[in-house]
């Protein structure tokens, strides 16, 4: 379930790894963002800025709306991130 859906250039940074995971109490972050998807450099560095104690997922738009609509995950306190508002338009109207 997603908890929260934030908007934002730089995707992951320290305060959303730090400050927003932990007041939010999640447990996994998802990027939804198609760049980010598919080039390894950013995918590599986006790992690396995303703390330990969550699972992270980099996947495309298409992706992650799968991802976030799929009953197995129904339980788990989900952060959304994406880089600009019609990706974020897409998660709202296509994820209850």
């Amino acid at each position: 379930m997603v908890i929260q859906i934030r908007i934002d250039d730089r995707l992951i940074h320290g305060q959303v790894a730090l400050l927003w995971t932990k007041a939010l109490d999640t447990k996994g972050v998802i990027v939804a963002n198609d760049n980010a998807a598919t080039n390894e450099a950013v995918k590599a560095t986006l790992k690396m800025a995303c703390p330990k104690t969550q699972k992270l997922l980099v996947k495309t738009v298409d992706d992650a709306v799968r991802v976030i609509n799929d009953p197995r995950g129904k339980d788990m306190r989900i952060f959304a991130l994406t880089n600009n508002v019609v990706d974020a338009l897409k998660l709202v109207r296509e994820c209850p």
